[in-house]
């Protein structure tokens, strides 16, 4: 990394005064790619690669917009991250879920990101990709997979709670 700042400088790319907000995003770039590597990862031993893209892709999004619980430590974040993909390997072993009433509780918990969104300045592009994420999943509900349907309900699912999760950590 202190390679990449020195040729930034070297060039003048960035300024002193940058290096150490550049370190930082450096280091969160690097720490985003080891997360979604090992998530990736788990998700091709488990022989569920596309289902863990659609749960990154929906569950990064729906963060974008919904702050939440975030780990102090990066140890922590992973911990964390292992926990949800146990909780949802056994949420998915069930594997006898009502395809409508998992359209219902899709909506439901749009309309629950969409009414949570702390920045109203966000709704508009909220609307708009909620939608196509209600339209992909509605795609994947016509093509009888309930597991991709359930991947992206899981994704929304712990958005909200980890919503939840930070408002009750920063009341008390």
């Amino acid at each position: 990394m202190n390679k990449i700042l020195d040729m930034m400088l070297k060039y003048k790319i960035i300024c002193e005064e940058e290096v150490d907000n550049y370190r930082y995003a450096l280091n969160v770039i690097g720490f985003k790619l080891m997360h979604y590597s090992i998530f990736l990862s788990i998700g091709f031993y488990l022989n569920y690669y596309i289902e863990t893209i659609i749960f990154l892709y929906v569950y990064t999004f729906s963060r974008t917009y919904l702050e939440g619980f975030h780990a102090k430590r990066p140890s922590t974040c992973i911990m964390l991250s292992f926990l949800f993909i146990f909780v949802l390997n056994l949420i998915n072993s069930y594997n006898n879920f009502n395809r409508n009433i998992m359209i219902v509780l899709l909506i439901c918990l749009l309309y629950c990101i969409y009414q949570m969104c702390p920045k109203p300045t966000f709704k508009y592009n909220l609307l708009k990709h909620l939608i196509f994420v209600e339209i992909m999943s509605i795609c994947f509900f016509v093509n009888n997979n309930n597991t991709y349907l359930l991947f992206v309900c899981y994704a929304l699912l712990i958005t909200i709670l980890l919503h939840i999760i930070n408002k009750i950590h920063f009341q008390v």
